[in-house]
């Protein structure tokens, strides 16, 4: 009889145990995730900081954490840090990892594993916070919010299980734009609108007096107005300042995010990887042409909405519409030299795999307004493929006095004749 009581007793005891966890287990259980920076370049490292913090009296006996990355992102674990302790996490269990990236190359393997998930298991207390950090590396550019783990936990006896998914609402805290990287670019992209007598002009025809070089002595052609007085006065003699000069070519850069014609679904590309290509090379583009301090353009034939929110100021963005059925591209705005730089990357950074119309779509509007998007200088068209439809859009510019320049990042090519000669292609 009193082994039925006892046993009636346990029952009781773990049933109210197991009532009170399934309530309150989850509550004041919050998850929180910082950056140690808000902008990298692909390929970079950055550390991401988790805190699990449970603002109750109740104790959490076991609770397994599973991080999961987005897809532009890896954690780096050092090799045998598998069934080893961090030091960042004193109460927490071994670190296991799943859905491993393909393996890493030979000289790496020996130092560092990469991968989407991991799993830890903590015994967190009441009124405790956890906090960890990983290093996370960053394979893909885009815009992405960390913050969402998945916990599982039990009652006191570990007997029932129970689950709950935590995210920490999207804000810069936790928020990463990853900037495409660059790659250096050989060729001579100079404007044909200066080309005179058949060599290329690649400065104005005037100085500019906010660009100083230095001083010389004066000579009697000299202005007054150019007379440096400081170093007059130093040298003891007239001295003239040196001035640059200005270079006035500006290209417009068109990126066609459409990797063959037709696509097989309109609005999304077949080849993701090949629109990787070209936005490195729109990138390495800008990056030339601005070191170069040249003024340039970027229009994309993808729908505004499909550019990632808070990455790019809404003054840097304009949606273009290009026909009566409601379709858009969107272009930027001026990007002036090394300072804007910046801007036109964020840009680029947040382009999501979307297609508003085709090519030859985009290629017709821009044909029927050549003096909005080609009247300050040349167009440089940024594709993986080219067609007997863009040679031709090629000649009918040429007719408009506008020098259309391609941009390849593949050698496949739909074209029913040679390239013509006088015709500049590059391949990136």
């Amino acid at each position: 009889m009193l082994f039925l009581a006892l046993l009636a007793a346990l029952l009781i005891v773990y049933l109210v145990q197991r009532g009170i966890y399934r309530k309150y287990i989850f509550k004041n259980l919050g998850y929180r995730v910082t950056l140690s920076a808000e902008e990298v370049v692909e390929g970079d490292d950055v550390f991401m900081y988790e805190e699990l913090s449970n603002a109750k009296a109740l104790p959490v006996p076991s609770a397994k954490v599973e991080t999961e990355l987005p897809e532009g992102a890896v954690i780096c674990l050092a090799k045998g840090q598998e069934a080893s302790y961090s030091p960042e996490r004193k109460r927490g269990g071994p670190v296991r990892s799943d859905r491993r990236m393909p393996p890493p190359p030979s000289g790496q393997a020996a130092r560092e594993q990469l991968v989407r998930s991991v799993q830890s298991i903590f015994v967190l207390g009441s009124n405790k916070v956890i906090r960890r950090r990983w290093r996370v590396r960053t394979i893909k550019r885009g815009v992405y919010s960390f913050g969402s783990a998945l916990v599982v936990t039990s009652d006191l006896l570990g007997f029932d299980s129970m689950s709950k998914r935590l995210t920490d609402p999207p804000a810069k805290h936790n928020r990463l734009v990853v900037l495409p990287k660059l790659e250096p670019i050989t060729a001579d992209l100079t404007p044909s609108i200066y080309q005179f007598g058949g060599s290329a002009a690649k400065r104005s025809l005037h100085t500019d007096p906010l660009l100083k070089a230095g001083a010389r002595d004066y000579d009697v052609s000299d202005p007054m107005h150019r007379i440096n007085w400081k170093s007059t006065a130093v040298h003891g003699r007239l001295m003239v300042n040196i001035e640059e000069y200005t270079r006035r070519g500006q290209f417009n850069i068109v990126m066609n995010m459409q990797t063959r014609s037709p696509e097989q679904i309109p609005d999304t590309p077949a080849s993701p990887s090949h629109v990787e290509r070209c936005i490195t090379a729109a990138a390495s583009l800008i990056d030339k042409i601005s070191g170069d301090d040249s003024p340039v353009r970027l229009y994309i034939n993808t729908p505004p909405e499909s550019v990632a929110p808070g990455a790019v100021m809404p003054e840097d963005l304009r949606c273009v519409e290009t026909d009566e059925d409601g379709s858009r591209m969107i272009a930027s705005r001026l990007y002036r030299g090394r300072i804007d730089l910046i801007e036109a990357l964020r840009l680029l950074a947040a382009v999501n795999m979307k297609i508003s119309l085709t090519t030859e779509q985009m290629m017709d509007h821009i044909l029927g307004w050549s003096d909005v998007y080609c009247g300050g200088g040349d167009l440089i068209m940024v594709s993986s493929y080219i067609d007997d439809r863009m040679m031709n859009f090629r000649e009918l510019m040429a007719k408009k006095g506008v020098n259309v320049i391609f941009f390849l990042t593949s050698t496949f090519s739909n074209l029913s004749a040679p390239i013509p000669a006088e015709c500049e292609v590059h391949y990136f």
